[in-house]
């Protein structure tokens, strides 16, 4: 992001050996960066498959109140920067494989795309952090980490799901089923859109529609800065945790029998192992 520096957003292309925008083509440049950023987050979002519908709704109203803030300067955004595609010699990075649509675009979109495909894509939730961190502070080694706002993150998703032709994209290794993958993307939009923070995100506008319908809203907290995934709070849970402890109550017997019978089967099964 220090090395490349344009005048305006969108795709690049090579202009006498340079990086610049093509401003001639219909690949979406444009010098506004928040109408540039909903044109962007929108035609992703189009090509989302039918599985993404019961979030499409949703997306789209967060793309829309979407709150740029200042003018970001736009540096170069990889598009595909991830592990697979990094060269590595003697533990240092020698060479960044596809570059096939890199654009123009705000730091923070860059990083928020980079962090999903770098820190959750290729292991468990439990270890995420671990490597977001040292993202983050190999980043902050070179400049300021930029502010990654939830709309980065979602629009950084979106784009990610999705190869150029259509294509659920593959988040794993080794390769996952298509419809692991669609469950695996579907639920990152779902943690951005209705856990806690967005409504703090999108000041002066309103929740979208299932954090209003499904949600409790918690808009003194502001999303997690490193990409920390928040806990996803339905207002139904404390009444079927009141139905659960009903239903105990009045079934004593037959719960005790139920546990009974499982540290049976454990106790069984280690015996059988020993």
């Amino acid at each position: 992001h220090d090395a490349f520096r344009f005048d305006t957003y969108g795709p690049l292309i090579l202009v006498e050996g340079e990086l610049a925008v093509d401003t001639d083509g219909d690949g979406g440049a444009g010098a506004e960066w928040a109408a540039w950023f909903t044109a962007f987050g929108r035609a992703a979002l189009d090509r989302l498959p039918s599985e993404f519908d019961a979030v499409r709704a949703d997306v789209a109203d967060a793309l829309a109140a979407f709150d740029a803030g200042s003018t970001p300067s736009p540096r170069l955004f990889p598009w595909d920067l991830r592990p697979g595609n990094a060269l590595l010699s003697d533990g240092r990075l020698t060479a960044i494989l596809d570059w096939e649509r890199p654009l123009a675009a705000a730091p923070a979109l860059s990083v928020a795309k980079t962090e999903y495909l770098v820190a959750d894509w290729y292991v468990p939730g439990a270890e995420t952090e671990s490597l977001r961190e040292a993202f983050r502070a190999g980043y902050e080694s070179v400049r300021a980490y930029p502010h990654v706002r939830p709309g980065h993150r979602i629009a950084a998703v979106v784009t990610a799901a999705v190869d150029s032709r259509g294509a659920v994209t593959n988040p794993g290794y080794p390769p996952v089923s298509r419809s692991d993958a669609v469950r695996f993307h579907r639920r990152s939009l779902e943690r951005l859109l209705w856990g806690r923070g967005l409504p703090s995100a999108v000041a002066g506008s309103v929740p979208p529609r299932s954090t209003r319908q499904h949600c409790g809203a918690h808009p003194d907290r502001d999303f997690d800065q490193k990409g920390g995934r928040p806990e996803v709070v339905h207002e139904e849970r404390p009444r079927r945790n009141r139905e659960r402890v009903r239903r105990n109550r009045e079934r004593p017997h037959q719960k005790q029998r139920v546990a009974g019978t499982a540290v049976h089967d454990h106790v069984k099964r280690v015996e059988t192992e020993v």
